[in-house]
């Protein structure tokens, strides 16, 4: 028997799912802010990318990235250059898409452990507040794709972003004296 000893037991590997951020990132339109994308690793063996890494990331409507940053969290897979899809010469950047990649090999969740990355973006002003804004009806906001052993795993994760309700607005007045930071 050539199988390995824990392929031989049917010892089950890997399963990434999405792991949506908890809390959910509130921005307050026209401002920037911090939202992650995560995964679980719900299987009882470690995922690891011995290939390239790639992943795409849709921002909600209303929502645009404020750089092409991928900062990982926790350690996350990391290394990543990304490219968007809009700059305009003397405008901030702002883009709907941004598309990563990275060669780096190593673990990208241990079993039972998450991955977590960081994005900045920005809700559009003259957004209604108490709005939970999401990148399609299933939210779908990113896919990720790596490799290992030749074979390819894809997954999804979720990307949601609310704004600020009236009652939040009215405990800031109240208690920062109406200052947004």
């Amino acid at each position: 028997m050539g199988a390995h000893p824990a392929a031989a037991a049917g010892k089950p590997g890997p399963v990434l799912v999405d792991h949506p951020q908890k809390p959910q990132a509130v921005l307050t339109p026209g401002r920037a802010g911090r939202v992650t994308v995560q995964l679980k690793n719900t299987g009882r063996g470690s995922a690891r990318n011995d290939g390239r890494m790639y992943m795409e990331i849709w921002a909600p409507y209303g929502t645009r990235f404020t750089d092409t940053r991928l900062t990982p969290l926790h350690g996350a897979p990391g290394g990543w250059a990304c490219k968007g899809d809009a700059y305009r010469k003397g405008v901030p950047y702002e883009s709907t898409i941004l598309r990563c990649f990275s060669d780096r090999h190593g673990q990208v969740a241990r079993a039972g452990g998450t991955a977590a990355w960081e994005l900045r973006m920005k809700v559009v002003p003259g957004t209604r507040a108490g709005t939970t804004l999401a990148t399609t009806p299933y939210n779908r906001g990113a896919v990720f794709h790596f490799g290992y052993r030749g074979r390819s795993v894809w997954t999804t994760m979720s990307l949601k972003v609310r704004t600020p309700g009236k009652a939040h607005r009215a405990h800031r007045r109240a208690h920062h004296g109406g200052r947004h930071r």
